[in-house]
């Protein structure tokens, strides 16, 4: 399932989410959502940054990082944690 399929899919199925919910997905995810997965349409943009590596440093072992930097990593991540 690429990215946009899982927009529309939270899209469509956003009055099924508890309000908080809803107020992160359309204040916080939506308006941003092409900025965050930008780097899968345009090889031209790293995966990664610094910024980012400093902040999933702390946060995951170096094996599950270097899951995120795929579209199939990213997805997948997304998806479980959508469901919890």
């Amino acid at each position: 399932m690429g990215v946009d399929k899982i927009v529309n899919k939270l899209k469509k199925d956003r009055n099924k989410f508890p309000q908080v919910i809803k107020d992160i997905l359309d204040k916080k995810f939506l308006p941003h959502v092409r900025y965050l997965t930008r780097f899968i349409d345009d090889f031209k943009i790293n995966s990664t940054s610094n910024i980012i590596e400093r902040i999933f440093e702390d946060l995951a072992p170096k094996h599950v990082k270097k899951k995120y930097k795929t579209e199939k990593g990213f997805l997948s991540r997304f998806n479980i944690k959508l469901k919890r």
